[in-house]
């Protein structure tokens, strides 16, 4: 696994926020990749975005494993990949496939 997290703005005692997640690419074998975002309730404000590389492995191996079938059926939304390639600023270069 890899992440990479970009800390925009605090939050404080009290703030309430909001967390999304969703996934943007599934290779449908090994790897899924999500992005984070932490927003403030009150005015919108985005505190953090993170992007997570995740990869199946074997528990007793260590390895790379095919993932399982459930793990298949998240897809990246028509919307999410317009927005990824509209992005201005994207997560450092190597850190997220284009």
């Amino acid at each position: 696994m890899a992440h990479q997290v970009h800390y925009l703005a605090a939050a404080y005692e009290g703030d309430r926020v909001q967390v999304g997640t969703w996934p943007v690419l599934n290779d449908g074998r090994l790897r899924i990749d999500r992005r984070f975002q932490v927003r403030r309730e009150s005015d919108g404000q985005t505190l953090l975005r993170a992007l997570i590389h995740y990869v199946c492995i074997d528990l007793q191996t260590g390895r790379a494993k095919r993932m399982p079938v459930e793990f298949t059926k998240y897809t990246v939304a028509p919307e999410v990949a317009e927005a990824l390639a509209r992005e201005t600023e994207p997560f450092q270069p190597g850190v997220e496939p284009r």
